[in-house]
């Protein structure tokens, strides 16, 4: 429920943070100094930020809060970062309460829309070989729904240290990752170590079948894993 003081103090190695809805306090200097973080989620629970919580993260590019309410900020939570520049995307409803309280205020709001449903991408000529959307991770996703998304096989198979973010962006939207496709990972020789993010609940079959160099699998929120998701691997 809650990110002590200093916890992250100086990682400059990390990329993007995710805070789950469980936290509600982020404390002193939690992300001071964290430079190279770009994008930021805070959980719908998120309700306190303390003092120079986020100090120093000049690498931020998008904001995110789920909390209906605006959280209460300590001093110079975001100091020395360029947050007119940066997008904060809070819910539709809550828009005039941010611009109404300082820190959020000094953020760069867009106009929101209500969500378009994904356009179905045309059907290739050689079923085989689809045309899958891919993010920076390499990973390629299949739209589920307006709001979710699943990984599932890409074109070549997986290999070394894969991280699954929490979201992707795909035609200019951005997704939930929700889902590992069955058989997403399978027979994935060459893959060492899999982060899984805490919207992934459940391992469908065959999803890590015959990684036999799969060291090391990291998951946050899985409650499920059935039968055959982790077969035949070392």
């Amino acid at each position: 429920t809650t990110i002590n003081s200093s916890a992250f103090h100086g990682c400059t190695a990390l990329t993007s943070v995710t805070i789950p809805n469980s936290v509600t306090n982020i404390g002193d200097y939690a992300f001071t100094g964290c430079s190279s973080i770009k994008t930021l989620s805070l959980g719908s629970k998120v309700s306190n930020i303390s003092n120079y919580a986020f100090y120093g993260c000049k690498g931020l590019i998008s904001v995110t809060s789920l909390n209906p309410t605006p959280p209460t900020c300590g001093s110079n939570v975001f100091m020395d970062v360029n947050v007119a520049n940066i997008p904060l995307t809070v819910p539709a409803e809550s828009i005039s309460l941010y611009k109404a309280k300082t820190p959020w205020s000094n953020f760069k709001f867009e106009e929101q829309t209500e969500p378009e449903e994904p356009s179905v991408p045309e059907q290739p000529e050689n079923p085989s070989e689809p045309e899958l959307p891919e993010d920076t991770s390499g990973l390629s996703y299949n739209i589920i729904n307006s709001t979710d998304v699943e990984v599932i096989a890409g074109a070549d198979k997986y290999k070394g240290d894969i991280v699954i973010p929490s979201q992707t962006t795909i035609d200019g939207k951005v997704y939930n990752v929700t889902k590992i496709g069955e058989g997403a990972f399978q027979c994935c020789s060459q893959l060492t170590y899999i982060f899984i993010p805490w919207l992934v609940k459940e391992l469908e079959r065959y999803t890590f079948w015959g990684c036999v160099n799969l060291r090391e699998i990291h998951v946050c929120l899985v409650t499920t894993i059935n039968k055959d998701a982790i077969g035949n691997t070392l």
